[in-house]
């Protein structure tokens, strides 16, 4: 079930265009960003919580012996299985410094949990190739999903720093404008389903830019 969740591709070849672009899956998300004594980033830390319903969906699905909770064999299965699903999507990160793509390992492992709403709480931590420096270019982060069926959401105030913390900025797309331009959304959509191309102005963006020496 996790996996038609996440991604469908049957489902998506039945939908439209803009009934794809609409999402299914709700997260409220959450990051911390390593630095080390040179200020460079270093990892970001992720913390997902889930939607009610989706949250419901994993309870039934992988409640293998029925006593209506997840015990921790159980919690490990679901983190797993989304590991392997969400991996061909990067994980649902991007990241940059500027324009250049900023190379980042994937999660060792993903940890699953209920908060005390009974909502799926996923934590994973992903540790730059190489420390990022941000006094010339910033460091640009995109936790979203190519498909537009999860969405991702964040507040000002999600994005916290080890040490001394640099201005963040975050941006949202124009959708309105976007999706006024059918033509490119279609063809990116039936040309890969499950991934299509789209260009950064369709995904939201944490910017960092920290000044010497902070």
């Amino acid at each position: 079930m996790i996996n038609k969740l996440f991604f469908s591709t049957a489902c998506f070849l039945l939908l439209t265009v803009q009934a794809a672009a609409h999402p299914h899956v709700f997260v409220t998300a959450a990051m911390e960003l390593d630095r080390n004594e040179a200020g460079e980033f270093t990892a970001i830390h992720h913390n997902w919580v889930f939607d009610e319903i989706f949250s419901s969906t994993v309870l039934l699905d992988f409640d293998a012996n029925g006593d209506g909770a997840l015990d921790e064999a159980e919690l490990v299965e679901v983190g797993e299985t989304i590991k392997t699903n969400i991996a061909e999507y990067d994980f649902f990160t991007s990241t940059r410094t500027g324009t250049e793509i900023a190379p980042i390992f994937a999660p060792d492992t993903i940890t699953v949990t209920f908060d005390e709403n009974n909502s799926v709480v996923m934590k994973h931590t992903m540790t730059f190739e190489k420390p990022v420096k941000t006094e010339v270019e910033p460091l640009r982060i995109s936790v979203s999903d190519p498909s537009f069926y999860v969405a991702f959401d964040f507040t000002d105030d999600a994005i916290q720093m080890v040490g001394t913390a640099c201005p963040h900025t975050i941006t949202i797309p124009d959708f309105d404008t976007l999706l006024s331009d059918s033509q490119t959304f279609t063809e990116a959509f039936f040309n890969n389903p499950d991934k299509p191309e789209l260009g950064d102005e369709y995904y939201s963006w944490i910017e960092i830019k920290c000044d010497t020496g902070s």
